[in-house]
């Protein structure tokens, strides 16, 4: 899982080919670790979903 603090943070990962799952909105880094926290269970599972 790979998260972003924000957008210009977002573009340099995809600039390195990286995916973002997740943007902080507002771009803080207590909401980044909010979102993170909220979202991963979800996000990993439906990866791995994919994968198997």
């Amino acid at each position: 899982m790979v998260v972003s603090i924000g957008p210009a943070c977002s573009e340099a990962a995809a600039d390195l080919g990286l995916r973002i799952d997740l943007e902080a909105n507002p771009h803080k880094m207590g909401i980044l670790v909010r979102v993170a926290a909220e979202h991963a269970p979800g996000l990993i599972a439906a990866r791995l979903g994919r994968v198997g």
